[in-house]
């Protein structure tokens, strides 16, 4: 048995949650992954893993060798990664986690280019808008968006998304054109849950903020853009979310004086001694494609 290869499955068995997802992605058999993972148990005497007809769950000791196992491997690649150039040295599954419409419109168009800067490289990418837990979900860095709660983990900001107040044309044909702030209180507005109904502006008399509301709420920006172009309300928008409608004419920007404040771009990641190469390059390349959108 290949102590570091039976370290890497069961590592990919807990995180994927399954012996023949871990076995597909290893290009081995289940029952090969199975004995591996027993013989790795019987070398160090403790069971690592709870099986039951429907998931496994982690044992104490397994739970406790699993975290043993994310810092060994990593110590392994990163020393693999120093030992030539940098070209050659970014290798391996980059597991990456976004925002949905963020990860489909802005990182999506650069993956090629970063594939093929680093072609021994292979991402694994996850588009949702709920937060992810990275070290369960074995994510390697994440992108968010907007304040960023108490974290344990590094942060690097990458950029900063501009935002406007819109609305589709047949929205304002039904209910008018709000020329004030004050006035968007009288008026739908789609709120997003992250940000909250308190929206706030800078403008000729500083910080201001205005309470909305409306009919319709919603955590995805995807579901806001839809209800945004439908016509239910006015929204705070991210400008990239929104530019082809802005261009054609389907939605329309309100209020230009005054500008809601912008959302960093953050590049979440485990704490380590040393950040993976594969984790850097991701990071200085991102960064340089998403300084302002």
């Amino acid at each position: 048995m290949d102590r570091l290869t039976a370290m890497s499955l069961f590592k990919r068995v807990v995180e994927t949650g399954s012996f023949s997802a871990s076995a597909r992605e290893a290009g081995q058999s289940q029952s090969s992954v199975s004995k591996q993972i027993a013989e790795l148990e019987a070398l160090l005497g403790t069971r690592l893993l709870q099986r039951t007809t429907r998931k496994l769950a982690l044992t104490e000791s397994g739970a406790d060798y699993y975290a043993h196992c994310r810092r060994i491997l990593a110590d392994v690649e990163e020393a693999e990664s120093s030992a030539g150039a940098l070209h050659r040295v970014v290798a391996g599954t980059l597991r990456v986690a976004a925002p949905a419409a963020f990860g489909r419109l802005r990182v999506m168009p650069h993956i090629g280019d970063f594939l093929l800067q680093y072609p021994r490289l292979r991402v694994d990418l996850t588009l949702g808008d709920r937060l992810v837990d990275l070290v369960n979900a074995g994510i390697d860095v994440t992108l968010r968006l907007g304040p960023l709660a108490d974290t344990s983990l590094a942060v690097r900001r990458l950029g900063r998304s501009t935002r406007l107040i819109a609305a589709a044309q047949s929205y304002l044909n039904r209910r008018g054109t709000p020329t004030t702030l004050k006035a968007l209180a009288a008026h739908d507005c789609i709120v997003l849950t992250e940000t909250g109904d308190e929206w706030r502006f800078s403008g000729a008399r500083g910080l201001e903020t205005v309470r909305v509301a409306g009919q319709f709420r919603t955590d995805s920006t995807e579901a806001m853009r839809s209800a945004l172009v439908a016509g239910l309300g006015i929204a705070v928008v991210p400008h990239w979310l929104i530019a082809p409608e802005l261009e054609s004419g389907a939605l329309v920007p309100l209020l230009p004086k005054h500008v809601p404040a912008p959302l960093d771009i953050s590049a979440l990641y485990p704490q380590t001694p040393r950040v993976p190469a594969k984790v850097r390059a991701f990071i200085d390349f991102f960064s340089r494609r998403l300084k302002t959108l």
